[in-house]
């Protein structure tokens, strides 16, 4: 059954969205979702915000949008399809309840501030290779390992500022480059592995 106050709609040109009444948000159909904008949230933003928990991606949709999940404090989960290409700025960015999240390989792209500020993150995986934008993983306090494929050729500005319990990171050979003050603030790192 899907949520009375508020159900679903358009998120992208062939992208459909709906809410059950548990607080699960699932977007079906292909192609890239919409990007939004602070002063122009993503549809379920207003009315839906603290209510979802849960984000479910079927197979099809090729990317999230800017600030498509931004400040949702009661998002625990997101499960992103194999078929996701891009991961847009600040998408996730304040999503605190977030603890884990795995990242596809064919994803080529993680944007600017993705996943900042999740700050009960411990740890995240990515198969693929994709650009790191800058601050993507700043403030992400809990996140206490690094762990970059070979492959990545670039980590943005600022990527894990301020991610104070980061105590490895395992770099990859193919990196070539590394954004200005990239670990700054991470007090803990002791080993960086190339």
């Amino acid at each position: 059954r899907v949520f009375s106050r508020g159900g679903g709609g358009l998120c992208g040109d062939n992208l459909t969205w709906e809410m059950d009444e548990d607080g699960v948000l699932t977007i079906t159909g292909t192609g890239d979702m919409w990007d939004y904008l602070l002063d122009n949230p993503a549809p379920w933003y207003a009315q839906l915000k603290d209510l979802i928990t849960r984000v479910e991606f079927e197979e099809g949709a090729t990317s999230i949008g800017n600030y498509a999940f931004y400040d949702m404090t009661k998002l625990v989960k997101c499960i992103i399809p194999e078929s996701l290409i891009r991961i847009g700025n600040y998408a996730f960015s304040g999503c605190v309840s977030i603890e884990r999240i795995v990242i596809p390989e064919n994803v080529t792209y993680v944007g600017k501030g993705a996943f900042n500020n999740c700050t009960n993150m411990i740890s995240y995986s990515c198969a693929g290779t994709p650009t790191y934008g800058g601050y993507v993983f700043s403030g992400c306090k809990k996140l206490r390992e690094i762990v970059l494929p070979e492959g990545v050729l670039s980590v943005g500005a600022h990527a894990f500022e301020n991610c104070v319990e980061i105590n490895r990171a395992i770099l990859p050979e193919s990196l070539q480059s590394i954004g200005e003050k990239a670990f700054y603030g991470c007090d803990s790192l002791e080993e960086i592995y190339i």
